[in-house]
């Protein structure tokens, strides 16, 4: 489902400004402003939702897609996009913030 916020992406020591572009139950596409040069395991924060742990996929130009460790509820879902959607700003649900994770060496 098609849903428009603003998203901040931290990966390494570098910072990327852009948006969240959809989502659905197993992952989500972003849209930046620059280009995202590393993949990785990353934490996606939403608003009203618990933070999801993702693989950061693939990345063309300015487009990176997640996906999630585990996949969304469906009813967990619907519910968050029904909530955005009686925003009063139209599909304005708040700045998601994507964290990369790192792991101890050896893990």
């Amino acid at each position: 489902m098609q849903i428009l916020c603003r998203a901040r992406i931290r990966i390494g020591n570098r910072q990327y400004a852009g948006y969240l572009h959809n989502i659905s139950q197993g992952g989500a596409k972003l849209r930046t402003l620059t280009p995202i040069r590393r993949l990785g395991n990353v934490i996606l924060r939403l608003p009203d939702l618990p933070a999801l742990r993702c693989q950061l996929r693939w990345m063309d130009s300015y487009n990176a897609g997640v996906a999630f460790e585990l996949s969304l509820a469906p009813q967990m879902l619907s519910d968050w996009a029904r909530t955005r959607s009686t925003s009063s700003e139209l599909n304005y649900v708040g700045e998601a913030e994507i964290i990369e994770l790192k792991f101890p060496p050896g893990d």
